[in-house]
């Protein structure tokens, strides 16, 4: 009962705009991170300074929070080049001039700056995430459907990482 209070209840608060605002600092991340934290350890009942907080996640098969940024922000732009919102992302999107092994005809011209702020901000950062993804996901148009492939990707791929 009280695991689904904390996903319905302070989830929210956390991700509120967590796409835009996506945190690239440790000391940012890691503020953010101390919320889930402490969230496992209210759901488990134990405050135990023994006890792995990663094993209590894990244990609630939580997503990292980085990866459920990482996916919401591949989502919103996704939707607005849909037109499902209303941000002028192609103001700022430039399709590659060729295609390379790494890319494809969905590819988008990175930006490169050296000034942090905006080199972890929302376009730049999604961009090359963008990137990242295979032709068969960035070709879908449907949303939910678009979300459920990415989801299932970036969990994949994390979960490679972990093991």
């Amino acid at each position: 009962m009280f695991s689904n209070n904390s996903l319905n209840l302070v989830r929210p608060t956390v991700e509120y705009c967590s796409a835009i605002w996506d945190p690239h600092t440790k000391e940012l991340i890691q503020k953010v991170g101390k919320i889930q934290r402490r969230a496992a350890r209210m759901v488990h009942n134990n405050y135990d300074w023994k006890t792995s907080v990663n094993e209590l996640i894990r244990e609630l098969d939580w997503d990292m929070l980085s990866t459920r940024r990482k996916i919401n922000r591949l989502c919103i732009l996704q939707k607005a080049m849909g037109g499902h919102l209303a941000l002028p992302v192609q103001n700022y999107l430039h399709p590659a001039q060729r295609i390379t092994r790494r890319s494809s005809s969905s590819s988008y011209i990175e930006y490169h700056t050296r000034i942090d702020p905006f080199k972890f901000s929302f376009v730049p950062r999604t961009i090359k995430d963008w990137n990242d993804l295979p032709p068969d996901i960035t070709s879908i148009t449907n949303p939910n459907q678009f979300k459920t492939a990415t989801s299932n990707l970036i969990k994949a791929q994390d979960s490679n990482i972990k093991d």
